[in-house]
């Protein structure tokens, strides 16, 4: 430990100890590195043996944990397998192998079956795969909320299949339906409508009389004015008043037609 930079590097990681530790590496003699990593191992570090470390990695699972959690976990483990206890090179391939195994062993569905059949090589190389599956994925779970609303074009041809069974339960009734027809209120129009009242062409001054201006409807109308009683008294009565007026009229003008004769004859 005579190198300085050594020394220096040791001093430093001992000025991050702290608490408990720290008063565990002040008791013992750690003027070396090796010495003041026995001496954390021993009272700071895990306590398990080899066979307990590797079997706790063996029996490790997703569960309800996601996929970056249980390799986490794995990664812990393997890290405690690896620096608690000195092993050889082959040792230390040997363990990471059983964390791939673990790994890959306790993946839930559909990646465990997945993983498996793909065979990575690290533990590594697993994990990366699964961060891209996992992005496809997600954005396979996206495609669908754009695309529900597009319409087919020509170019995607869609068949129908045709059904040959009859469907049971159909909507229409196989029996004949009664329905009444709604009768239809025909008008005729009579020929005298149509063409008039007949005329005789030989006599033409026959059919001609004094209401031939008139219609039928006003004849009635005339018709029913002449038969009222009432109206022909207070016609009659108009017609004598009107009578007397017409007489006295006529007497006044008379004398004053002698008295323009008188006049006259004088003057001449």
């Amino acid at each position: 430990m005579s190198n300085p930079i050594n020394l220096l590097v040791l001093l430093a990681i001992k000025a991050k100890i702290v608490s408990r530790p720290s008063e565990i590496i002040t008791i013992y003699k750690t003027n070396t590195w090796p010495k003041l990593k026995s001496v954390l191992q021993k009272n700071s570090g895990d306590n398990r043996n080899e066979i307990t470390l590797s079997l706790d990695l063996q029996r490790l699972s997703q569960g309800r944990s996601s996929i970056k959690v249980f390799y986490e976990s794995i990664l812990k483990h393997l890290n405690f397998l690896m620096t608690a206890i000195e092993n050889g090179k082959t040792k230390q391939s040997y363990d990471q192998n059983v964390a791939l195994q673990v790994f890959l062993t306790g993946l839930n569905e559909p990646y465990g079956s997945m993983m498996r059949a793909k065979d990575p090589s690290t533990l590594v190389d697993a994990i990366r795969f699964l961060e891209k599956e996992e992005l496809v994925r997600y954005r396979q779970r996206q495609l669908p909320s754009s695309t529900l609303n597009q319409k087919p074009t020509m170019s995607q041809k869609t068949y129908i299949m045709p059904n040959p069974t009859r469907t049971h339960g159909s909507s229409f009734s196989s029996q004949p339906i009664n329905i009444q027809p709604k009768p239809v209120q025909q008008k005729f129009y009579t020929n005298q409508q149509v063409f008039g009242k007949p005329k005789n062409v030989f006599k033409p001054n026959t059919d001609v009389n004094e209401n031939s201006l008139l219609d039928e409807d006003d004849n009635q109308i005339i018709q029913n004015l002449l038969e009222n009683a009432e109206l022909n008294k207070a016609l009659d009565q108009t017609i004598e008043e009107t009578r007397d007026d017409d007489n006295l009229s006529m007497q006044v003008d008379l004398n004053r037609d002698d008295d323009y004769v008188i006049r006259e004859l004088q003057q001449n």
